[in-house]
């Protein structure tokens, strides 16, 4: 049905028509509630009517709608009557670049920045399992500025049928279904063989359409086309693209990349838009290629034909001498690529390589299926096998013999197996959360740490840990990597307002230099230190004798997986390259659960949800999400509103108890510092004296002093006296996670197997403790302060705390279990906040495999 200029869907009215496509009628539309100007995509009358596909529509909708890219069109919410489905989409002003190309074909300056904000769409919406499936001229938009907007993502899938055999993995093709949807003749030209035939397709499919878009750009004709539909497909299925249409001034790195998008054989096909952003980014950068002809300045100044002539005379005579006096240069080995698939929801870890690079050691997630643990792949075989003993593991990291891999857990033990199996051996017990392992030329562990700088300890069970750096307790020196012949340590730190750095340590020296804005540093055979930042791999060359940088780093790889905590990487010695690739995680929803198992959903946004912290009221929330605070209204719902930026890694949350202000811990001045914001005004940030790396945990009774937690020892912060006391020791606290009840009587602590719970203010008059085999998270208080509640497995449990007599601590019983994430609270009416996530867990997380990569990377670092 067609809308009317004032009719109104929600909150959102009809302005005017922009017009009709196969995917349904778009019109401009204000949004009343946030003045703004939106699209509004009202999707078939005859799907909307279908409840079925209607249903599986607005399931797809979700899953597009957490696509957040600078050049892809964003989806903002879904609208439904009795007679209209539609879409509430970013509107973008400008001109589609079909009516760029109808105009003729485009210069190459003018459509490779298109072409390469394109790419970098395509790759982000890969990166979460998003496939587009209708690439075309059409649903690319440029804006007056140059910026590039991808519109329509995924929808191909969203409005397919439920029940098709093609449903799920195709895009709309020349069959009776598209003929149903209205697809017009546009599309077929730029599907991929795989579509053409109906068949299954993955993420090759957008790579195939646009190398046919950028053909078309760049010589402003269709790469397949024919009279009608059915000769488009055959085209497709059949035809090569006509090379010679192509400028004369395609640079040569272009031809290829075309070439390499529209191979016909899927298994051949580049299967990677980071890969094609590093074939565009060397041409955008003047890359040129070696068998360029050049021509020599004493023949340019003569006639064409003369210089023609002189020139094939001087390369023939010149390879004829070249073949007879010299030997042949050997040819360069061929960079290839290919992936390892992880099973279904697993999350990397980290991993560690072999000496050879035939075998790799991986790490997995506690939040992966079957929890943090180890793996061995071996390149001669399909699988990965678990190593056995490893439960819990994280950081493998391989010795130079292949014989061990030493990993740490999480109750900061430093231990190693054999790779061929046999018994775990406990090394040593560190001060401090591990942070990354390596191995020197002697044998021993060098042992990178969150805080107290790095150690040295022999690999013998129940070693001593001796001091490399000392930070006084403050800063990181994590992820050491030994440099060849005993030169010195590279490892990452943190400095003051610029994030992580790359260090080097010189041997037989305690003083350490930064070498770069950057973490997880290696160095390589190719003499180049590569590193991780924002996402890439950078790489410039090192001067080992030195121990200096030759020029500025260079970014080589894009789209590798990690954070401030763990960058998935490793190179061998012969030049291959092992890199994590993200996949999409299950997006998470809040909900309301009671003690008798009922859930209650919530009015929030799906997210990604870390840590709860609801306020003392119950009405709102503080919440970390990828690094940043945001606070929400769970009364009214709706999205949230974002406290702090996320740059300095913003992490533990505390409400003051009028909830005016919220405390929480920052890098914002290098080490982690207790900083407090207030919820009104100006939300001015005002950092308190009390030392790094301290957590604040709750408040005294007369809301006066604040409680923080600093390596084992409560803590009171006395804001009257600008001074700290010492009110416990709990040695083994080893997750600095205590819990203040809500009448301020008690603390609880999570203990490595326990939980400790002590009465407050005298904290050392009683102890009892509550045994827990498997405690997941922190604990939490009943409102009533007279139960402790914990997670344990799947399971929610409790506790109670008596207020007389003998028997403090009673027996502990379930209240309810379900698949919740980690992240949860206690409301003050007794219902219990959790996360649970809204859709199932995608595929896992992908190792890619590059070899003979020093090959590439020579071409891309600066010269030494």
């Amino acid at each position: 049905m067609s809308l009317m200029p004032g009719t109104r869907l929600g909150p959102y009215e009809i302005v005017a028509s922009l017009g009709a496509g196969g995917m349904g009628e778009v019109y401009r539309a204000k949004d009343t509630h946030l003045d703004r100007d939106v699209a509004i995509k009202v999707v078939p009358a005859s799907f909307a009517l279908d409840a079925d596909r209607v249903a599986r529509f607005t399931r797809e909708a979700k899953t597009l709608a957490a696509l957040n890219h600078p050049n892809i069109a964003q989806i903002y919410g879904l609208e439904k009557t009795a007679e209209v489905t539609a879409l509430v989409m970013e509107l973008v002003e400008g001109e589609d670049v079909s009516a760029h190309i109808a105009r003729g074909a485009m210069p190459l300056a003018d459509a490779l920045p298109i072409a390469r904000q394109v790419a970098e769409a395509l790759a982000a919406a890969h990166e979460k399992g998003i496939v587009h499936r209708d690439l075309k001229p059409a649903n690319i938009m440029l804006t007056a500025d140059g910026h590039v907007k991808v519109l329509d993502f995924g929808l191909a899938k969203a409005l397919a049928p439920e029940g098709s055999s093609t449903d799920v993995e195709t895009s709309p093709t020349m069959t009776a279904r598209a003929t149903e949807l209205g697809i017009i003749l546009g599309t077929a030209a730029y599907m991929s063989p795989e579509q053409a035939k109906g068949r299954a397709v993955d993420r090759r499919a957008d790579v195939w359409a646009f190398g046919v878009v950028l053909y078309e750009m760049l010589t402003g004709r269709r790469a397949f086309a024919g009279d009608d539909v059915t000769e488009v497909l055959a085209a497709v299925i059949r035809d090569t693209p006509e090379w010679t249409l192509l400028p004369a001034g395609t640079p040569v790195v272009i031809r290829r990349l075309l070439r390499r998008c529209l191979e016909r054989n899927r298994a051949k096909r580049l299967d990677s838009m980071r890969a094609v952003q590093l074939e565009i980014d060397d041409a955008l950068g003047g890359s040129t290629d070696e068998t360029s002809a050049r021509v020599s300045p004493t023949v340019r100044g003569l006639r064409p034909w003369v210089s023609a002539i002189l020139v094939v005379g001087a390369a023939m005579a010149g390879a004829v001498a070249g073949a007879a006096l010299w030997p042949r240069s050997p040819e360069k080995p061929a960079v290839t690529r290919f992936e390892i698939s992880l099973p279904a929801g697993v999350t990397l870890g980290g991993l560690s390589l072999t000496a050879d690079g035939r075998s790799l050691v991986y790490s997995t997630t506690s939040g992966s299926p079957g929890g943090a643990r180890l793996y061995r792949r071996d390149l001669d075989r399909l699988d990965s096998q678990p190593i056995p003993g490893s439960d819990g593991a994280e950081g493998p990291a391989i010795s130079p013999d292949g014989a061990w891999v030493a990993f740490f857990l999480k109750d900061k033990t430093i231990a190693k197996l054999p790779l061929s199996g046999g018994p775990v051996v406990r090394v040593a017990e560190a001060p401090y959360l591990v942070h990354g392992l390596a191995w020197d030329p002697p044998g021993h562990l060098l042992v990178g740490q969150h805080e107290g700088g790095m150690k040295r300890v022999a690999t013998a069970a129940g070693s001593a840990l001796e001091a490399l750096t000392d930070t006084g307790g403050k800063t990181p020196h994590r992820y050491p990597r030994v440099l060849p012949g005993g030169r010195g340590v590279l490892f990452m730190t943190y400095g003051s307002k610029a994030g992580d750095e790359v260090a080097v340590l010189p041997a037989g020296s305690t003083e350490w230099r930064v070498l770069a804005s950057g973490s997880f540093p290696e160095y390589l055979p190719t003499g180049d230190l590569l590193f991780w930042r924002d996402d890439n791999l950078w790489a410039a060359p090192f001067d080992l004798q030195r121990l200096t940088l030759g020029a500025e780093p260079v970014p080589v790889i894009a789209g590798v997986l990690g954070n401030d905590r763990r960058a998935v990487f490793e190179c061998s010695n012969d030049g291959t390259l092992f890199y994590g690739v993200e996949t999409s995680r299950p997006t998470q929803r809040l909900v309301w659960v009671t003690r008798d198992k009922k859930e209650i959903p919530i009015d929030i946004p799906a997210a990604k949800f870390d840590a709860l912290w609801l306020s003392p009221n119950g009405q709102r929330l503080l919440a970390r999400q990828d690094g940043k605070l945001w606070v929400y209204d769970l009364q009214r719902g709706g999205p949230g509103e974002a406290l702090t930026t996320g740059k300095f890694d913003e992490w533990a949350g505390l409400w003051s108890p009028d909830g005016r202000n919220v405390v929480f811990t920052s890098r914002q001045e290098g080490p982690f510092k207790v900083y407090r914001i207030s919820l009104s005004g100006t939300r001015s940030i005002e950092p308190l004296d009390i030392p790094p790396g301290s957590q604040p945990v709750g408040w005294t009774p007369d809301s006066k002093d604040l409680l923080y937690q600093l390596r084992g020892e409560l803590r009171a912060w006395r804001f009257q006296e600008k001074k700290s006391d010492v009110l416990v020791s709990e040695p083994g606290n080893a997750r600095d996670t205590a819990v203040v009840s809500p009448d301020g009587r008690f603390v609880a602590f999570a203990l490595t197997t326990a939980i400790a719970v002590r009465p407050f203010p005298d904290l050392n008059a009683n102890r009892w403790s509550i045994p827990v085999a498997e405690l997941r998270t922190a604990p939490r208080w009943s409102p009533s302060s007279r139960e402790v509640l914990y997670r344990a497995g799947s399971a929610v449990m409790s506790v109670p705390v008596a207020i007389a007599g003998d028997d403090r601590v009673g027996a502990a019983r379930k209240l309810f279990e379900g698949d919740y994430g980690p992240a949860w609270d206690v409301a003050p009416d007794g219902r219990f906040l959790m996360v649970k996530s809204t859709s199932p867990v995608g595929a896992g997380d992908r190792i890619v495999v590059v070899r003979n990569w020093f090959t590439e990377l020579k071409q891309k670092v600066p010269a030494r």
